[in-house]
């Protein structure tokens, strides 16, 4: 059996979420036994990425209005939470946990170096 390929022979279909997953994707692509979709929010779309070309290939990138206000707070209605469904896990990060725990995908939260403050959280419980 291929190296990549699930039991049955079949493709594993990964989603991505956000821009801090895009080299990520670009590798996992490059097994031909992955199937893999990142989605972008076109709102935050960084600089960065603006001249890459394979944010032109819609079979890789998919980039639209996932971030807004209505689809923060009724996440559940969102495009992108139905599309998750159809990939076997999601990798996501951003706002990419709050649409994924409206699908019946398994997700996980990639957190690349230095996207998050180190150290400990204070919470005042009490509040």
């Amino acid at each position: 059996m291929p190296q990549g390929l699930r039991p049955g022979g079949t493709e594993l279909r990964i989603a991505l979420y956000g821009p801090y997953t895009f080299q990520l994707a670009a590798g996992l692509r490059q097994n031909p036994s992955n199937d893999v979709r990142l989605f972008l929010d076109e709102d935050t779309l960084p600089a960065s990425l603006a001249g890459e070309p394979l944010l032109a290939d819609s079979t890789f990138v998919e980039i639209g209005p996932w971030g807004g206000r209505q689809a923060v707070l009724g996440p559940a209605r969102t495009r992108v939470a139905r599309q998750f469904d159809e990939f076997d896990v999601a990798l996501v990060t951003e706002l990419g946990p709050i649409f994924a725990s409206k699908s019946d995908t398994v997700f996980f939260l990639f957190r690349p170096a230095g996207t998050l403050p180190v150290g400990h959280f204070q919470f005042d419980l009490d509040r």
